[in-house]
């Protein structure tokens, strides 16, 4: 890295093994997921898919395991988040987490895996856009997900 590069958010794994980080190592502005294994500092691994001009990973979370990484980015529309799974065996190759989002939807910054890291639960808007709700997807099975609150009143949301 050089010049106007940054590093705008890390985590260590929870076995100590690895560093995940957010950063524009590759372009200049684009901030992607990596990963460095402390055994071999220096060298990263981008975990995140490719993303184009002007996309960007938002946040992100390791599993309880340390096998994988949830994190958001905005691949299709600009800045309307959605959930990425990443394997860190397979780098680079990201299973969205939730089925399709409805027009405007986005799923927002409340994530987490299950203690086990069998499931992620998630709020977004992902049935009626601007109303939040909970969901639950499982780590196997991506791409399908479990709305988890009950109906909602009229503009009533799922809030963190």
């Amino acid at each position: 890295m050089s010049g106007d590069q940054d590093i705008e958010d890390f985590e260590v794994s929870p076995n100590g093994d690895f560093v995940v980080y957010k950063g524009d190592e590759d372009i200049l502005n684009r901030f992607e997921l990596y990963l460095v294994n402390l055994a071999n500092p220096g060298v990263s691994t981008k975990l995140s898919a490719p993303l184009t001009v002007d996309r960007d990973v938002r946040d992100f979370a390791i599993s309880p395991d340390s096998s994988k990484v949830l994190y958001r980015a905005d691949p299709g529309t600009l800045n309307a988040y959605e959930l990425f799974l990443v394997d860190i065996a397979t780098p680079g190759t990201s299973q969205q987490v939730h089925p399709e989002l409805t027009a405007g939807g986005e799923v927002s910054s409340a994530y987490h895996f299950s203690p086990d890291g069998t499931k992620v639960g998630y709020v977004a808007d992902q049935e009626v856009d601007d109303r939040q709700e909970l969901f639950v997807a499982s780590v196997a099975n991506p791409g399908v997900s479990t709305k988890l609150n009950g109906p909602m009143t009229t503009d009533g949301s799922v809030c963190r």
